[in-house]
Formats: structure tokens, C-alpha cells, sequence
């Protein structure tokens, strides 16, 4: 039900309430309003979980959040819910999202007209976003590119490494840890563990492009770069993986 829930949440965003924002604000403010009530929405979809004690929420030193300018805000992928209880804490993030959600008929609209990134081609999601931490705006990006799998290991990819290089902007890590295990990659999402859900978000230090090394090339830095951001993730070591990179 608190799926289905959220479905209609998207449903009734699309295609009722950011028609009416792009209708009723300047073109300046559009993409803004927008991400403003993505994370209202999701805060809610949040709070419905939590009475309804299907999940509990716990937020540890979520204060490095408050005026992020210029930040990418990484996050490791354990569970669908990841994307939706990282932006319920930031009021204007930007997102990185898979092609599929940015054509999506339900949740398309969306995404486009908060001024989301499609992860269509990995060299424009790098330039893009790079672009954009350069103007001063945050955006949410998972490096490992999918939900990570039980039978393999995690791995970041190379792009989000690139990204802050490109940019010379840093990194904002954030862990995500989901007991029992739920919403993961192999999980029905018909169903739930017996008992209430616990996510914990954990918000680390910032990472700096500076400590990727100051000697070799660009794919050298990004190897070291990708390194220090899955000690950062709390991940273990895995075999370095190119992009592409995706969001949802």
C-alpha cells in the first residue's frame, strides 16, 4: 500500500502540481520550486512510513547537509528507498537519474522539470555535472551506478571520481545502512521483513579532489579518487569500473 502510495504521489506531482508551478512562476524559479517539492513530498512519503511502522528512520550528523553550495553528494545504494530519504534532507538537490526514469510517463515530467541529469551518455553526465557543482549547485549522485547486489561486490565508478576532479569541488559521502536488508536488488518489493525496517544515514566528511594525488594522469587521479570514496562509503575494495553512472 505505501508503495502504491508513493506511485500516486508521482502520478499527482506530474501531472498536476509542476504543470501549475511552471505555469505560476518565472522560468528562473521553476527547476527550484520543483526540487523544493520533491523533498517536501518525500518527507512526507518518509513520515507515512514511520506511522504506518513499516520502517524507522535514523539521521546521524545530518547538520553537514544544511547550505550545501557546490557539493556532489555521494551515497552507497543498498535499497530502492535510498534516493527518497536523501533528498527528504536536501531542499534543492539535483539528481543524476537513470534514462529510464527521465522518460518515464509517470515520473518523467518530474525529473525534467526539477532540472534533474539523465545518465544517457557518461561523458555528458561528467561535463554536466561538473557544470553544475562549477555554478554552485548540489547534486545527488549513487557511484556504484545501481543497487548493490548481495552475490558481488560494490564498486564506485570512475565518473563520480571525475566529476569532483573536473569540477574541483568536493565530495559529500553519506552511508546508508538498511537492517534487515530490504528494497535491495534482488528484493520483491511485494515484500517487507516482519519487522519495522531500520535505515540509518550516516552524513561523513567532506572529500577533497586535492587528496586524489597531485602526480599522473587523470584516469591515474580517478583510480584514487574512486578509492578514497569507497573507504569514505564504507565499501569494500572492489575492481575499478568505468562508467556509466546512474542515479535511480
Amino acid at each position: 500500500m505505501s508503495f502504491a502510495l508513493f506511485g500516486l504521489g508521482g502520478l499527482v506531482l506530474g501531472a498536476i502540481v509542476f504543470p501549475a508551478i511552471r505555469m505560476l512562476s518565472p522560468r528562473e524559479a521553476t527547476g527550484r520550486r520543483c526540487r523544493r517539492a520533491i523533498q517536501r513530498s518525500f518527507r512526507l512519503f518518509l513520515v507515512v512510513l514511520s506511522v504506518l511502522r513499516l520502517m524507522r528512520f535514523e539521521f546521524c550528523e545530518e547538520e553537514r547537509l544544511l547550505h550545501l553550495h557546490g557539493r556532489l553528494v555521494v551515497a552507497n545504494h543498498p535499497s530502492l528507498l535510498d534516493v527518497v530519504v536523501l533528498v527528504s534532507r536536501l531542499p534543492d538537490a539535483r539528481c543524476v537519474v537513470k534514462h529510464a526514469v527521465w522518460r518515464s510517463p509517470f515520473l518523467g515530467t518530474v525529473v525534467r522539470l526539477a532540472g534533474y541529469v539523465p545518465s544517457v551518455d557518461p561523458q555528458d553526465v561528467v561535463d554536466r555535472t561538473a557544470r553544475l557543482l562549477r555554478a554552485g549547485e548540489t547534486v545527488v549522485l549513487f557511484p556504484e551506478g545501481t543497487r548493490t547486489r548481495k552475490d558481488r561486490p560494490a564498486a564506485v565508478r570512475r565518473g563520480a571520481a571525475l566529476i569532483l576532479l573536473r569540477s574541483g569541488r568536493p565530495a559529500v559521502p553519506v552511508r546508508l545502512r538498511v537492517r534487515p536488508p530490504a528494497l535491495g536488488k534482488m528484493d520483491s518489493l511485494a515484500r517487507l521483513p516482519p519487522e519495522a525496517v531500520h535505515v540509518r544515514m550516516t552524513v561523513g566528511e567532506e572529500v577533497h579532489p586535492s587528496t586524489f594525488g597531485s602526480h599522473g594522469s587523470e584516469r591515474e587521479k580517478s583510480r584514487s579518487g574512486s578509492r578514497i570514496l569507497e573507504r569514505a562509503l564504507g565499501l569494500p575494495p572492489a575492481d575499478r569500473l568505468d562508467p556509466p553512472m546512474a542515479g535511480w
